[in-house]
Protein backbone atom coordinates (compact mmCIF):
# COMPACT_ATOMS: atom_id res chain seq x y z
CA UNK A 1 0.00 0.00 0.00
CA UNK A 2 1.83 2.69 -1.23
CA UNK A 3 0.34 6.28 -0.52
CA UNK A 4 2.42 9.56 -1.23
CA UNK A 5 1.35 12.76 0.30
CA UNK A 6 0.58 15.56 -2.07
CA UNK A 7 -0.27 17.94 0.34
CA UNK A 8 -0.03 21.66 -1.38
CA UNK A 9 2.93 23.70 0.33
CA UNK A 10 2.25 25.44 3.48
CA UNK A 11 -0.87 23.35 3.93
CA UNK A 12 0.18 22.49 7.68
CA UNK A 13 -1.82 19.25 7.47
CA UNK A 14 -0.01 17.55 9.91
CA UNK A 15 -0.65 20.09 12.59
CA UNK A 16 -4.48 20.57 11.74
CA UNK A 17 -4.86 16.51 12.24
CA UNK A 18 -3.16 16.85 15.29
CA UNK A 19 -5.64 19.64 16.44
CA UNK A 20 -8.49 17.29 15.61
CA UNK A 21 -7.39 14.67 17.23
CA UNK A 22 -6.52 16.47 20.41
CA UNK A 23 -10.07 17.49 20.19
CA UNK A 24 -11.35 13.79 19.21
CA UNK A 25 -8.57 11.72 21.55
CA UNK A 26 -10.85 9.51 22.24
CA UNK A 27 -10.83 8.19 18.59
CA UNK A 28 -7.35 6.71 19.23
CA UNK A 29 -7.62 4.89 22.71
CA UNK A 30 -11.30 5.14 25.12
CA UNK A 31 -10.44 7.39 28.13
CA UNK A 32 -7.60 8.72 27.01
CA UNK A 33 -6.14 11.91 28.37
CA UNK A 34 -4.07 14.16 26.77
CA UNK A 35 -0.90 15.54 28.86
CA UNK A 36 1.31 17.44 26.39
CA UNK A 37 1.34 18.05 22.97
CA UNK A 38 4.65 18.30 21.54
CA UNK A 39 6.22 16.57 24.44
CA UNK A 40 10.16 16.96 24.35
CA UNK A 41 11.70 13.86 25.46
CA UNK A 42 15.37 14.17 26.76
CA UNK A 43 17.55 11.21 27.62
CA UNK A 44 20.61 12.12 29.87
CA UNK A 45 20.17 15.43 29.26
CA UNK A 46 19.83 14.60 25.49
CA UNK A 47 17.37 15.71 23.03
CA UNK A 48 15.71 12.64 21.36
CA UNK A 49 12.42 14.49 19.90
CA UNK A 50 9.06 15.57 20.55
CA UNK A 51 6.26 12.99 21.04
CA UNK A 52 3.32 14.94 18.84
CA UNK A 53 0.45 14.24 21.52
CA UNK A 54 1.94 12.49 24.94
CA UNK A 55 -1.37 10.67 27.12
CA UNK A 56 -1.93 8.66 29.91
CA UNK A 57 -4.82 6.01 29.61
CA UNK A 58 -6.92 5.13 32.49
CA UNK A 59 -4.46 2.89 33.19
CA UNK A 60 -1.93 4.95 33.98
CA UNK A 61 -0.14 3.84 30.99
CA UNK A 62 2.13 6.56 29.08
CA UNK A 63 0.66 7.11 25.72
CA UNK A 64 2.95 8.15 22.51
CA UNK A 65 1.03 9.61 19.65
CA UNK A 66 2.99 10.17 16.44
CA UNK A 67 1.42 11.38 13.58
CA UNK A 68 2.90 11.90 10.11
CA UNK A 69 1.29 14.01 6.78
CA UNK A 70 2.94 10.96 5.12
CA UNK A 71 3.07 7.73 4.95
CA UNK A 72 5.40 5.71 7.31
CA UNK A 73 8.75 5.31 7.02
CA UNK A 74 11.10 3.07 8.95
CA UNK A 75 12.84 6.40 10.64
CA UNK A 76 9.50 6.63 11.87
CA UNK A 77 9.89 3.28 13.43
CA UNK A 78 13.16 3.90 14.90
CA UNK A 79 11.25 7.27 16.69
CA UNK A 80 9.07 5.45 18.02
CA UNK A 81 11.08 3.21 19.56
CA UNK A 82 13.38 5.76 21.28
CA UNK A 83 10.60 7.38 22.56
CA UNK A 84 9.24 4.02 23.89
CA UNK A 85 12.63 2.47 25.58
CA UNK A 86 12.51 6.02 27.25
CA UNK A 87 8.83 5.89 28.45
CA UNK A 88 9.46 2.12 29.53
CA UNK A 89 12.21 3.14 31.52
CA UNK A 90 9.96 5.56 33.60
CA UNK A 91 7.03 2.90 33.28
CA UNK A 92 9.15 0.55 34.95
CA UNK A 93 10.84 2.83 38.09
CA UNK A 94 6.88 4.20 38.84
CA UNK A 95 5.78 0.91 38.84
CA UNK A 96 3.23 1.72 35.52
CA UNK A 97 2.14 -0.40 32.77
CA UNK A 98 3.97 -0.51 29.40
CA UNK A 99 3.41 2.47 27.57
CA UNK A 100 1.30 1.83 24.37
CA UNK A 101 2.69 3.71 21.13
CA UNK A 102 0.40 5.01 18.15
CA UNK A 103 2.31 5.52 14.67
CA UNK A 104 -0.52 7.35 12.55
CA UNK A 105 0.21 8.10 9.06
CA UNK A 106 -1.84 8.72 5.67
CA UNK A 107 -0.24 4.78 4.33
CA UNK A 108 2.85 2.01 4.90
CA UNK A 109 5.96 2.24 3.01
CA UNK A 110 7.70 -1.43 2.32
CA UNK A 111 10.32 -0.49 4.56
CA UNK A 112 8.08 0.05 8.11
CA UNK A 113 6.57 -2.89 6.97
CA UNK A 114 9.58 -4.71 6.97
CA UNK A 115 10.81 -2.91 10.12
CA UNK A 116 8.01 -4.01 12.24
CA UNK A 117 7.89 -7.48 11.15
CA UNK A 118 11.68 -7.76 13.12
CA UNK A 119 9.50 -6.24 16.14
CA UNK A 120 6.81 -8.88 16.47
CA UNK A 121 4.40 -7.57 14.20
CA UNK A 122 4.41 -4.17 16.82
CA UNK A 123 3.88 -6.22 19.50
CA UNK A 124 7.15 -5.73 21.09
CA UNK A 125 7.07 -1.78 21.85
CA UNK A 126 3.03 -2.20 22.25
CA UNK A 127 2.71 -0.66 18.79
CA UNK A 128 -0.32 0.10 17.11
CA UNK A 129 -0.42 1.19 13.55
CA UNK A 130 -2.96 3.35 12.56
CA UNK A 131 -3.96 5.06 9.02
CA UNK A 132 -6.13 8.13 7.93
CA UNK A 133 -8.27 8.93 5.65
CA UNK A 134 -10.57 12.41 4.72
CA UNK A 135 -13.48 12.30 3.80
CA UNK A 136 -14.18 12.83 0.00
CA UNK A 137 -14.93 16.14 -0.27
CA UNK A 138 -12.32 17.58 3.03
CA UNK A 139 -10.63 20.55 1.77
CA UNK A 140 -6.92 20.77 3.52
CA UNK A 141 -7.17 24.57 3.41
CA UNK A 142 -9.67 24.51 5.95
CA UNK A 143 -9.07 25.45 10.00
CA UNK A 144 -10.61 22.34 10.91
CA UNK A 145 -11.85 18.60 9.43
CA UNK A 146 -12.67 15.17 9.86
CA UNK A 147 -10.27 12.83 9.90
CA UNK A 148 -11.06 8.65 10.03
CA UNK A 149 -8.57 6.24 11.62
CA UNK A 150 -8.13 2.75 10.90
CA UNK A 151 -5.99 0.16 12.83
CA UNK A 152 -3.89 -1.38 10.80
CA UNK A 153 -2.25 -4.98 12.32
CA UNK A 154 0.10 -7.80 10.62
CA UNK A 155 -1.37 -11.47 10.73
CA UNK A 156 1.76 -14.11 11.33
CA UNK A 157 2.79 -14.08 6.90
CA UNK A 158 3.44 -10.23 7.40
CA UNK A 159 0.23 -9.27 5.23
CA UNK A 160 -1.72 -6.54 6.11
CA UNK A 161 -5.12 -6.82 7.69
CA UNK A 162 -7.60 -3.72 9.08
CA UNK A 163 -9.64 -3.81 11.78
CA UNK A 164 -12.73 -1.26 11.80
Amino acid sequence: MRVKSNFPKNSRVEFKIENYLENNINLIEKDLKLISRQYKVYHINQYIGTIDLFCQAKDKAQVIIELKSRELKSKDLGQVMAYFSICKKRAESLKLPLPRVYCIGLGISPQYRAGISLLNNGKDINLTTQIYTFDINTNINNKEFNVSLTNYNFDDEGTLSIKL
